[in-house]
């Protein structure tokens, strides 16, 4: 295999995972359900790419190599590699176990999803929009209670 031939099969990737991105971009634009599940996927692979840069980093700053850090966690180095460079799957076991090694606690926290709490705010703003417009309805008729009796007691006589 020459350097030519890697070049060329780099640049088949490349445009196989371009078609990738835009038939991704056409299911997101036709279907909410694929939108919002290619949301989330792209969310939870931003958290995986701050922690692999942290854990890195941390490596680093420490000057453990990948090979002593695969050694502490029983891995080989080439998958230390594809971990910190994206390459490769990063499990919260194996988050914790880098960490471990490196002498961190990882600390997992979960908050309200914008989307949610925006739904939820939505949900309160129709709950607030209707029990005022109920409100309204019923003060309404209430208000209106006199005269229906009148009218209505107007028909029964004019009825006798």
């Amino acid at each position: 295999m020459t350097a030519g031939d890697d070049t060329t099969g780099e640049r088949k990737n490349a445009g196989l995972l371009s078609e990738l991105g835009a038939l991704r971009s056409r299911l997101a634009a036709a279907d909410p359900k694929f939108n919002a599940a290619a949301r989330i996927e792209r969310e939870a692979e931003a958290l995986c790419d701050e922690v692999r840069s942290d854990l890195k980093a941390y490596r680093h700053t420490l000057g453990v190599s990948q090979k002593e850090l695969a050694e502490r966690v029983e891995l080989g180095q080439p998958a230390i590699s594809k971990i910190e460079s994206g390459r490769g799957d990063l499990s919260l076991k194996t988050v914790f176990r880098i960490a471990e090694a490196l002498g961190l606690r990882p600390v997992l926290a979960f908050a309200p999803a914008a989307h949610a709490a925006e739904e939820r705010l939505l949900a309160a703003e129709t709950a607030t929009a209707t029990a005022a417009l109920a409100s309204a309805v019923q003060e309404d008729l209430i208000r209106k209670i006199p005269d229906i009796v009148q009218e209505a007691v107007a028909r029964v006589a004019a009825a006798d």
